[in-house]
């Protein structure tokens, strides 16, 4: 699908469902080309979907052991600079070394990572909405620069 389409089925969704379905879209097709991953605000995207989605299903915990922590610094310095410094900044305290040494023997992680992974989880929960919403703004935005169209 061409990102005309997507963009087209993204304006005309008549719910979060079917908006939420349209991302999923966008997310496969950037995760798809490696020259797109590469745009700052594609990163940023996939980024923020990602650590809302393993939030619902199984934590942020998850997300943060799996996920590189240059990207997940980059995408929180890509919100940071576009104004969302709240976002960013539950964004950026899950960060921590989660693959040192130290932990790889019997995974005695400290308390606090414990502790501030729940806070980030309670907070993505309460916010999922206005997350999903940044989603979709920060896709139309991005409208021009995807399709080389104004419109």
């Amino acid at each position: 699908m061409d990102f005309e389409t997507l963009f087209s089925m993204l304006e005309s969704a008549g719910s979060s469902t079917e908006a939420v379905s349209v991302q999923a879209e966008f997310f496969r097709k950037f995760y798809a080309d490696a020259s797109l991953r590469g745009l700052p605000f594609v990163n940023a995207f996939l980024i923020v979907s990602g650590w809302l989605g393993t939030s619902l299903r199984s934590g942020v915990w998850t997300f943060y052991e799996a996920t590189p922590q240059q990207d997940v610094q980059a995408a929180a310095g890509y919100l940071e600079q576009s104004g969302f410094a709240e976002l960013a900044a539950m964004l950026q305290k899950g960060i921590h070394d989660y693959q040192a040494p130290q932990y790889q023997a019997d995974f005695d992680y400290p308390e606090e990572w414990i502790t501030e992974s729940e806070e980030i989880d309670r907070w993505i929960t309460a916010h999922e909405d206005a997350i999903l919403q940044h989603l979709t703004d920060e896709l139309l935005r991005r409208r021009q620069e995807l399709t080389g169209t104004n419109r």
